[in-house]
């Protein structure tokens, strides 16, 4: 069964962080959609066989973009 995206499944909800960081690898996954939200970090699963709790975290700003003239 395929299910379609609407636009309000794509739009990120309140109380689910738009970036997910691992403590342990410094692995950063940043899901589309609020429901693909994963709890622990898959890289320490299949490496380590670890369950590390991914942590909310804030995409990095960026930085106004430069001039070329100066």
């Amino acid at each position: 069964m395929v299910r379609q995206m609407r636009s309000h499944d794509v739009a990120h909800r309140p109380g689910v962080a738009k970036l997910l960081h691992c403590p342990r690898c410094g692995l950063s996954v940043a899901p589309r959609v609020h429901w693909l939200a994963i709890k622990h970090c898959p890289r320490c699963l299949a490496r380590r066989h670890l369950a590390v709790e991914l942590v909310p975290r804030e995409p990095p700003a960026r930085e106004p973009a430069r001039s070329a003239f100066g």
